[in-house]
This record gives C-alpha cells, sequence and structure tokens, in this order.
C-alpha cells in the first residue's frame, strides 16, 4: 500500500480546497489568541475556554481528509482500480482509516502548535507542555469523530450527503441522539458517555472510563463500516 500512500500525498500537495479551513481555523486561534493576551491571571481556564470553542471547529477540518480518501475516490472511481489489482476490501479501508487518521492527528498537531505560538508571541507565555498533554488525552475522542465521519462516507453513495451527515452529527445530530435516550432511558446523565462530552471532559483530566468510551466508539465505527464497506455496490 506504500504505493498508494505516495499517489495519495502527491494528489494531496496539488488540493488547493483543503487549505481553506486550515487557514481560516489560523486566523480564528490567532485573533482570539490576540484579544486574550492581557489576561494573566487564572491564565490556564482561558486556554481551556479557548479550546473549547476551537475543539469542534478543529473537528470540522476533518473533512479534508474524509474527502481526500474516501470522496473522492469513491466519486472519481479510483477504488475500483484499488479492487481491481486482487487487494481485498478490508485491506483497503484499514489503509485508508490508518491513512487518514494519521492526516487528521497532523492537523491536530499543527493547530495546537500555532495556539502554542500564538500564545508566545502575544501574552509571552510558554504553555505547550500544557497543550500537548490536552492534545493527547483529547485524541482518542477526535479519532472516534473521525471514525463516524468514515463510517457516514462509506454508508451513503453521495458524498454530499456524507458531508452533510458528519455535520449534523458534529453540531447537533449526537446532542440531540443522546437527550432523546436520556428521555427514553430516564436518565439524563447518558451524556456523558457521548463523543463530545468526552472532548471537553478529557481536556482537565483522563481516567479509564473516558478512555474506554472513546475505545468503545472508536471500534463501533471501524466494525460497522468494515461491515458495510465489504458489501458495498461500487459506481
Amino acid at each position: 500500500m506504500f504505493s498508494y500512500l505516495k499517489a495519495d500525498c502527491l494528489r494531496i500537495s496539488k488540493e488547493k480546497t483543503g487549505w481553506v479551513p486550515i487557514i481560516a481555523l489560523t486566523l480564528i486561534i490567532g485573533i482570539l489568541s490576540y484579544f486574550t493576551k492581557d489576561i494573566q491571571t487564572g491564565r490556564q481556564d482561558v486556554l481551556l475556554e479557548i479550546l473549547k470553542i476551537l475543539s469542534m471547529f478543529m473537528t470540522l477540518t476533518f473533512l479534508s481528509p474524509l474527502s481526500y480518501f474516501f470522496g473522492q475516490d469513491f466519486d472519481m472511481r479510483t477504488i475500483n482500480h484499488l479492487l481491481s489489482k486482487g487487494r481485498s476490501r478490508t485491506s483497503i479501508l484499514l489503509y485508508k482509516i490508518i491513512a487518514s487518521s494519521l492526516m487528521a492527528s497532523l492537523f491536530l498537531v499543527y493547530f495546537f502548535s500555532i495556539f502554542g505560538l500564538f500564545n508566545l508571541l502575544f501574552a509571552g507565555n510558554q504553555e505547550f507542555g500544557i497543550l500537548y498533554s490536552i492534545l493527547l488525552r483529547q485524541l482518542p475522542f477526535y479519532l472516534g469523530f473521525l471514525m463516524f465521519g468514515i463510517l457516514a462516507f462509506v454508508s451513503f453513495k453521495n458524498t454530499n450527503i456524507s458531508l452533510v451527515s458528519f455535520i449534523i452529527y458534529l453540531f447537533a445530530g449526537e446532542n440531540m441522539l443522546f437527550s432523546i435516550l436520556g428521555n427514553i432511558l430516564k436518565n439524563p446523565e447518558l451524556t456523558k458517555y457521548s463523543l463530545g462530552t468526552g472532548l471537553v471532559n478529557s481536556m482537565a483530566e483522563t481516567n479509564t472510563s473516558i478512555l474506554l468510551t472513546a475505545g468503545i466508539y472508536i471500534l463501533l465505527f471501524i466494525l460497522l463500516s468494515t461491515l458495510i464497506f465489504r458489501r458495498k455496490e461500487m459506481k
């Protein structure tokens, strides 16, 4: 699969639209960092609040790896070329999951690094150690959202529907789902098991139950994606 990775990297390097969300979020991070530069008391709490605001916007940039490794291959039928080479569907999906996860993780490292650099530039504070520890705790939940995006792209034949499904799940779908389940089961605390809640809570702490929740989401979405992809009818 290394040759396919090289081809994908070359294709991604020539793609221009993927830079738009990166540049936009970089500007947002810079603006927020500038307007909070004079806040010194409780600086760490301020950083956490900013990261809460940025978290879903960072997740939204996952649309780029999802489009690169799934949407474009399905739309341009290059996935059929891989299948004609005798590759199993499971190995193809595994490669795409790993490649998209790596790209999404690089995005996150970039955004957290930029946040740290802006904070150092404007406020003169060295917060890289804190930021990277937060990233490590949040990473499983970010990957959980990415795996849902992969499930959406594998499930739907139309790329636009997959994109919209991912966005809706990020900003409303998960909250609505857990709200409905909480009312049905008479347990409003179910929301603590959602990816969004885990993403926020993991900023301040991490424990076995939080990591287990993220792991279950990741494994469940990968399992469902594999089962659907193995039976998916290609164009």
